[in-house]
């Protein structure tokens, strides 16, 4: 039996290799609440170098590239991971950080970009400030942001990044409505909506990285539903907090100038 438990944990840590940050219905989500903050003329802009494809499908569009080679590529530009306590430390890496202040700096320069980069760069943008609102994605490097880490749900093996990309979501039917809701809750204060809306890559890293002791309070390695109902609060908040950013985004470049 033992034998048999740790061959379906090995078989799931080995799988989630690929893991993404949200499910699909988490991005999804995102890019919802983020066109529902925004006016027609800043939409139809961003709807102009997407060539047809809807802001779902965009989001998603790095998790589901038919381009395997490529999109294996651009599996180190969906991660940070830095140690417990301490800071980030800018380099050269292809990581999370540096790939989505690439895609601003790109996009900010849109009048001097093709159609089809700009479009390619939306596409990552739309995941990417999804991923750095996953609290699992900037976490710790001894264990891969939770992909090595195994607890067992409802008697079941699954890594704690499979718990938060998709089990959290599925379990309490996160939706863009369970999110909004939390604009008018009082736990989202006016220093939160304030903090929300700021476009700096770095303090989205480090307000995500905030909330990684609460990701970690599970007893036993076992995940219960007390501990589903917090990190339900957490995923909707960052969720939230990832749509209401890329619409600050998406205004400032391709909003009305006044």
């Amino acid at each position: 039996m033992k034998k048999q438990f740790g061959i379906a944990c090995l078989f799931l840590i080995c799988l989630n290799q690929n893991a993404i940050a949200w499910s699909n219905k988490g991005h999804r989500t995102i890019v919802q609440i983020a066109k529902s903050h925004l006016d027609p003329y800043t939409i139809d802009n961003v709807n102009s170098y997407l060539n047809g494809m809807s802001w779902e499908d965009a989001a998603c569009w790095m998790d589901e590239s038919s381009n395997d080679k490529f999109q294996q590529s651009m599996k180190p530009w969906q991660f940070t991971f830095i140690e417990k306590n301490k800071s980030y430390a800018k380099s050269q890496q292809e990581d999370l950080v540096n790939k989505l202040e690439y895609c601003l700096r790109m996009l900010e320069l849109k009048s001097l970009q093709s159609n089809e980069t700009m479009n390619e760069t939306l596409k990552l943008l739309f995941h990417l400030i999804g991923d750095i609102h996953q609290p699992l994605h900037c976490g710790y490097p001894q264990d891969a942001g939770g992909k090595n880490v195994t607890c067992m749900y409802f008697g079941k093996p699954y890594t704690l990044n499979q718990i938060w990309e998709n089990e959290i979501i599925e379990s309490k039917n996160i939706d863009i409505w369970s999110c909004t809701k939390m604009l008018t809750s009082s736990s989202f204060s006016l220093k939160r909506r304030t903090d929300a809306e700021k476009i700096d890559v770095s303090f989205w890293l480090s307000d995500t990285r905030s909330t990684l002791n609460m990701v970690y309070q599970y007893q036993n390695n076992k995940i219960d539903q007390n501990y589903i109902d917090n990190s339900a609060v957490i995923a909707e908040r960052q969720m939230l907090k990832a749509g209401l950013r890329l619409a600050k985004v998406l205004k400032s470049i391709f909003g009305r100038e006044y």
